[in-house]
């Protein structure tokens, strides 16, 4: 990718749509231009980026119940509140806590499957 396409997008804006098409060779190519945050798992679970997610948890090292500061979800809280079960067998298969974490504000990921 082009760095004057960076620089005409912005690095977050190209990320995110990365992200969205589960491009991870994109991904792979901004990391190496600046490193691409391992928190990047909860858009990856929200936008049912599998291999993207893949490579942020057995690459970068990415905790799959990792919390977030406002809600409490975990990447598991939002591939199953957007129906995406591959990410989220993903997440579990590599450890996710299917009962997430107790302050999660819509409940726990087991919750939010059966809710949608």
């Amino acid at each position: 990718m082009p760095k004057s396409y960076i620089n005409r997008y912005g690095f977050e804006n190209v990320l995110k749509e990365a992200i969205s098409f589960d491009k991870v060779d994109v991904v792979k190519g901004l990391n190496e231009l600046r490193a691409v945050s391992t928190t990047e798992l909860f858009s990856t679970s929200s936008n049912n980026a599998l291999k993207v997610a893949t490579w942020l948890v057995e690459e970068k090292k990415a905790n799959v119940n990792m919390c977030s500061n406002i809600f409490k979800d975990t990447p598991l809280n939002l591939a199953a509140r957007y129906g995406h079960y591959k990410v989220a067998e993903y997440l579990i298969a590599k450890g996710a806590a299917v009962n997430g974490n107790e302050g999660a504000w819509l409940g726990s990921p087991l919750y939010e499957a059966v809710s949608t």
